[in-house]
């Protein structure tokens, strides 16, 4: 779990104590339903299909993680940031400060962290934690500068870098509001793929003459990224590595709920900046996207385009455990896959979990309607 206002780091072995940093009042760790959250889990990942999930919440300033394997019960404790502010410093992750991660993708022994939010506080860069060392650094960006510009690591600048996703290579695809980026981990160049940076809009083209409003979701999969934009809430496009953009499915001037295919189906993504859908690929051909709006999980094939719920349903809107349409979420938003058969969704407060082939969804972490300390 992460803290607004804290820049705690913890790992999930042991108890739930705090490995690094100090904690404040944005997130509770502890066992099951002990667990608290102060603001929304706004991203998840799952490291190398391993018991380990790393999440951070809305306005937060900790990375946490969640060991899945705990007997009993999964453990949730903070692993990087805590100190009571926001802020931006490297070193040991103990002393460093965090401010408001928006992202997060695991790689190999490192976990990346965009620092896209919120608003005006966003520092706008890529910053690279390693699980063996235990050092905070900057990948990419320039702290603090709001432009789009090329360059290699800190050369580089990002204008608002909210969404990260691995396209299982080199290369971190990242949501830049008006321009989709890519970011090579081992020469750390930063590329613009699509988009503008000085223009805003929806224009399904190759390279820079594309437009996006506000992308501030990314998810690759199938040799392409997948991107929600907080400006058109109802569409998904696909950008391919040579740039190519066209809308996937759903429509940018209409949102609605509807299962079908391609440009027939009808999401409605996000809510605000600080609270957006996002989705996680299972490597089979299939991606799941959380629809906040609408209260549900989503599953596209990508090979045909279909579109249908996977669980919960519009009409909900509150914490249910249960099966498929059934079941029922408050707000989903961050998503993740664990490379066998279970998505971990974070609803808000709560962390959930989606047992794909029978769609039961059960609650992991947190209670509903229970924010903060107990």
């Amino acid at each position: 779990v992460d803290r607004a206002g804290s820049h705690a780091v913890t790992t999930a072995v042991g108890n739930a104590d705090t490995c690094a940093g100090e904690l404040d009042g944005d997130t509770v760790d502890g066992i099951g339903s002990a667990v608290r959250f102060v603001w929304a889990i706004n991203a998840l990942v799952q490291r190398n299909s391993s018991s380990q999930l790393f999440y951070v919440v809305e306005r937060g300033i900790s990375i946490r993680e969640i060991n899945l394997a705990t007997p009993v019960m999964p453990l949730a404790r903070t692993i990087a940031g805590g100190t009571f502010r926001y802020g931006l410093t490297q070193g040991e992750a103990s002393t460093a400060l965090i401010n408001h991660p928006t992202s997060l993708v695991a790689v190999g022994d490192s976990v990346f962290v965009a620092e896209g939010g919120w608003k005006e506080l966003a520092t706008n860069v890529v910053r690279r934690l390693d699980l063996g060392s235990g050092m905070l650094s900057i990948a990419a960006g320039k702290p603090g500068v709001g432009t789009s510009d090329d360059g290699v690591g800190t050369d580089a600048t990002f204008a608002l870098a909210r969404s990260l996703s691995f396209d299982g290579n080199d290369l971190l695809y990242v949501a830049d509001i008006r321009t989709i980026r890519t970011f090579s981990i081992t020469s750390g160049q930063v590329t613009t793929l699509a988009g503008d940076r000085t223009q805003s809009g929806y224009v399904d083209l190759t390279g820079s003459s594309a437009r996006f409003g506000a992308a501030i979701g990314i998810t690759f999969a199938d040799g392409a990224a997948y991107v929600q934009d907080f400006s058109y809430p109802g569409a998904l496009r696909s950008v391919t590595p040579a740039g190519n953009t066209q809308t996937f499915a759903g429509s940018s001037t209409e949102t609605g709920y509807v299962d079908a295919q391609g440009l027939a189906a009808r999401f409605e993504f996000s809510v605000d900046q600080d609270r957006f859908s996002s989705g996680a690929s299972d490597g089979k051909g299939n991606l799941y996207v959380t629809d906040l709006v609408n209260a549900c999980v989503r599953k596209i094939v990508l090979a045909t385009g279909d579109v249908t719920t996977l669980a919960g349903n519009p009409t909900t809107k509150e914490t249910v455990d249960g099966v498929g349409l059934g079941a029922g979420f408050e707000e989903p938003s961050s998503i993740a896959f664990d490379g066998n058969r279970t998505l971990y969704v974070g609803d808000k407060w709560t962390l959930r979990a989606i047992d794909v082939p029978s769609a039961k969804v059960t609650t992991v972490f947190g209670r509903p309607g229970r924010q903060g300390v107990s």
